[in-house]
C-alpha cells in the first residue's frame, strides 16, 4: 500500500485524484508521487465527497486497465459498497458487522467489524 495519487489521462488531459487508500504493485510505476497503474482503490465517504466518490471518482477509476476493485467506506453507518471489474463493477453492499469483506485481488478478508471497530457507530 502506498500514500499519494492517482494520475488518469481524459481528452488528453492528465488528472489527479487523492484516493484515501492505494493499492498498487504495478512494476511500470516508477513515479514517487503518483500511480498510473494500482489495483485498488478505497475511499472513505463523508458528506462532503460521497457524490464525487459514487460518481466522478467512480466513473473515471473504472478506465483504469489495472483496476480490479473499489472500495466505498461509509463513516457514519456500517456499511461497504465494493466494486468488481470482474464483477462487471456491480455493486456488493455489506451492511452486517458479522460479513466478511473480502478483496479477491489481494487475497485479503477481514470482518466487516473491524473495519468500524474503533468508531462509535457499532
Amino acid at each position: 500500500m502506498t500514500e499519494g495519487k492517482v494520475r488518469l489521462t481524459l481528452s488528453g488531459e492528465p488528472i489527479f485524484y487523492y484516493p484515501d487508500v492505494l493499492v498498487a504493485c504495478d512494476p511500470r510505476d516508477k513515479d514517487r508521487y503518483f500511480k498510473d497503474y494500482p489495483k485498488v482503490l478505497i475511499e472513505v465517504l463523508s458528506a462532503s465527497t460521497e457524490a464525487i466518490d459514487r460518481r466522478e471518482k467512480f466513473m473515471n477509476y473504472r478506465r483504469i486497465e489495472t483496476l480490479e476493485e473499489y472500495l466505498l467506506v461509509a463513516q457514519d453507518r456500517v456499511e461497504v459498497t465494493l466494486f468488481r471489474r470482474a464483477n462487471a463493477w456491480q455493486p456488493e453492499v455489506l451492511t452486517h458487522p458479522g460479513a466478511t469483506l473480502h478483496l479477491k485481488s489481494l487475497e485479503f478478508k477481514m470482518p466487516l467489524r473491524k473495519v468500524y471497530e474503533a468508531t462509535r457507530i457499532l
